[in-house]
């Protein structure tokens, strides 16, 4: 599964982290990312597999800065293997952001350099899963602030690929149909993997 999915982000991704000023910036990522939590005694563990293709549009104003707007869509798969009575729900959730970013970037030389994407947006999950007494549905939108760094790897002519291993998310989230509100942070650093193919456009 995962050199599939590293075959699909060399094929499909397409993403532009670039040092030159006045240029268009077009593109997206594709990423993986993968948990486990283990119980305690024989009560097993939970896996969540989650896929993401990420693309966004922007500009590079400066040799450094880039703002843009960025819509992402993820799916989230959830598979718990526990005891036969346990209270554990199995199901997946579907995610659409859309949102701006400002990208710094600082080129190592002429073959490397490392960039960081502050962003932030609107976001909303559907929920679909199931226990062992019920099916159920769950809907919520609100908003995103997250923080992603990653590595360029420049082949010639601002042409390469972009590696990044995960970054940290805040998410406030309001339950449709209900008061119900929720807030979190995500940190994915070391099980989140993103990877592109970058071309940079001047103007």
């Amino acid at each position: 599964m995962k050199k599939l999915v590293l075959f699909a982000a060399v094929v499909f991704g397409l993403s532009t982290m670039n040092a030159q000023k006045n240029s268009i910036l077009l593109g997206g990522n594709v990423g993986y990312n993968h948990t486990e939590n283990k119980f305690g005694g024989n009560s097993g563990k939970q896996k969540l597999d989650t896929y993401e293709w990420a693309p966004y549009l922007g500009y590079q104003f400066t040799d450094n800065l880039t703002i843009g707007a960025k819509v992402a869509f993820t799916k989230a798969d959830l598979d718990s293997k526990a005891l036969q009575n346990s209270g554990l729900i199995d199901g997946d959730t579907k995610t659409s952001k859309i949102g701006g970013f400002i990208r710094y970037s600082q080129p190592l030389s002429e073959t490397f350099a490392v960039y960081a994407d502050l962003g932030a947006g609107w976001k909303e999950e559907k929920t679909k899963g199931y226990d062992k007494s019920a099916k159920y549905e769950n809907k919520a939108d609100g908003f995103y602030i997250g923080f992603n760094p990653a590595l360029f790897i420049n082949f010639k002519n601002n042409f390469g690929l972009n590696f990044s291993i995960g970054g940290v998310e805040y998410n406030h989230l309001k339950e449709k149909g209900s008061k119900n509100k929720s807030n979190g942070v995500d940190v994915t650093f070391g099980n989140a993997f993103n990877i592109g193919i970058s071309k940079n456009f001047s103007l």
